[in-house]
C-alpha cells in the first residue's frame, strides 16, 4: 500500500496520501471531509512519530488545523506548525506564511515578515513566491531598504525562460516600476502572459491598455476592446476591465446603453469594498461626463476632492479641460495642472492625454491629439 511505503521510507517530499485526502482530484468530484481529514491526520502523526523533523508532514498538519477539517480550526496552532516547518527550510511553508502575513486576513498583517518568507521560499526553489515578491515590490509592500533588486530580476528572468506566464506579467510590472523597461519590451511581456494557456489576472487588461494608448505598439482600439473582453471572460470580478471597456464603448461607439451596463457591473463588483468608495464615484462621474451629464459629474468630483479621494482632482481637471464654460483661461489652467501631474510621472495623467480632443477655432473641425511629454 502506498501509504505504508511512504511511512517506512520516510519520503522527504509531500506525503502523497495526505495530498490526496486534503486536495482530491476535482475531476473525480471527491470532496475533502472530516473522515478523510482524520485519515490524513493519522498518517501525518505516524510519520511524525518516526521522524519528528519531517518538515512536509509538519506543514500538512498545520494545513489541517488551518482548514479546520476533521479537527477544530486552530489558527494559532496552524501558525506554529507552519513556522516550525519553515524553520526546517520547507519552501511551501515559507510561501504559505508569506501569503498569510501579507493579505490573507486570518493572521495579523506583517508585510515585512511576509516579504522575508517569500524571499526564503524563492531561495529554496519555490516558484510561486517569485510572483508574490514581485507584486509586493511593485506595490511598495514589505521590501526592506537596500533589497537586492537584481535577485528579484534574475529570478523573474529565469521564470520567463521557463515560459512561466506569471513571471512574464510580473517582470513587466517590475520593469515599469523601475523605469527600466522600454514600452515595446513591456508590451511583449504582457502579451506573452495574456496569450499563454493560463493568463494571470490583469494580463489581458494591461495588453488592452497598451493597445488603447499606443504604448509599445500601434494604437488599436479594436484589439483594446478584444483584450478587455477577454479579461472579463476569464476574470468576471476584474472591475477595471468592465469600466475601461465601458469607456471605450461610450466614447468610440456611442453605445451609451451598453456602456452603462458595463459600468454598472463594475460598480456592483466594487460597491461592497469601502476602500474603493472613491473609485466607484469617480467612475460614475466619468460616465456622467461621457453621457453629457456634465453638471452631475462636476458635482460628484468636487465632493470627492473635498473628501481627499486620490485621483479625484486630476479627473476634475480633465473634466474642466474638456467641458470648460469659463473660457480659454480656465481650459488652459486645467491643462497646465494635467501637464504638471504628467511631468511628475502620474500614469493616469499621461494616459489621459490620449483622450483629450480640441476643436480648432479656425474651422470647427475636431482634432485629436496624442500628447507626448517633453522630457
Amino acid at each position: 500500500m502506498r501509504g505504508k511505503t511512504l511511512i517506512i521510507h520516510l519520503n522527504r517530499g509531500r506525503p502523497i496520501l495526505v495530498q490526496v485526502y486534503l486536495q482530491p482530484d476535482v475531476k473525480e468530484e471527491v470532496s475533502p471531509g472530516p473522515e478523510n481529514a482524520k485519515k490524513a491526520k493519522d498518517y501525518i502523526e505516524k510519520i511524525l512519530s518516526i521522524d519528528p523533523g519531517h518538515a512536509a508532514a509538519i506543514r500538512d498538519l498545520g494545513l489541517i488545523y488551518h482548514l479546520g477539517v476533521g479537527v477544530e480550526k486552530n489558527l494559532a496552532k496552524a501558525e506554529r506548525l507552519y513556522l516550525q516547518s519553515a524553520d526546517l527550510n520547507d519552501m511551501q511553508a515559507q510561501h504559505v506564511l508569506g501569503v498569510y502575513y501579507d493579505y490573507n486576513g486570518e493572521y495579523e498583517t506583517d508585510v515585512e515578515k511576509a516579504f522575508r518568507y517569500h524571499e526564503l521560499a524563492v531561495r529554496n526553489g519555490n516558484h510561486s513566491s517569485i510572483d508574490c515578491m514581485g507584486a509586493m515590490f511593485t506595490h511598495d509592500r514589505g521590501a526592506p531598504k537596500g533589497f537586492d533588486i537584481q535577485f528579484l530580476f534574475d529570478n523573474l528572468c529565469e521564470g520567463v525562460k521557463r515560459s512561466d506566464s506569471d513571471c512574464f506579467f510580473r517582470l513587466a510590472t517590475v520593469l515599469e516600476k523601475l523605469g527600466r523597461g522600454e514600452d515595446e519590451m513591456c508590451f511583449q511581456l504582457y502579451k506573452s502572459a495574456a496569450d499563454s494557456e493560463r493568463p494571470p489576472m490583469f494580463a489581458n487588461n494591461m495588453v488592452a491598455k497598451y493597445f488603447q494608448y499606443g504604448f509599445g505598439c500601434d494604437r488599436d482600439l479594436d484589439n483594446a476592446e478584444k483584450y478587455y473582453q477577454l479579461e472579463i471572460d476569464l476574470y468576471p470580478n476584474d472591475e477595471a476591465s468592465y469600466y475601461n471597456l465601458s469607456y471605450l464603448v461610450a466614447n468610440r461607439r456611442r453605445d451609451l446603453v451598453k456602456a452603462k451596463l458595463l459600468s454598472d457591473k463594475a460598480v456592483k463588483i466594487v460597491a461592497q469594498d469601502s476602500i474603493n468608495f472613491g473609485m466607484v464615484h469617480r467612475w460614475s462621474a466619468d460616465l456622467c461626463s461621457v453621457m453629457g451629464d456634465i453638471s452631475i459629474a462636476r458635482e460628484i468630483l468636487y465632493k470627492l476632492v473635498c473628501l481627499g479621494v486620490e485621483g479625484a482632482e486630476l479627473q476634475l481637471h480633465f473634466l474642466e479641460y474638456r467641458n470648460s464654460v469659463g473660457g480659454s483661461q480656465d481650459k488652459m489652467w486645467a491643462l497646465s495642472c494635467i501637464q504638471e501631474a504628467a511631468k511628475n510621472n502620474d500614469l493616469e495623467a499621461m494616459n489621459g492625454y490620449s483622450h483629450i480632443s480640441l476643436k480648432k477655432a479656425s474651422n470647427g473641425r475636431e482634432r485629436s491629439y496624442e500628447f507626448l511629454l517633453a522630457s
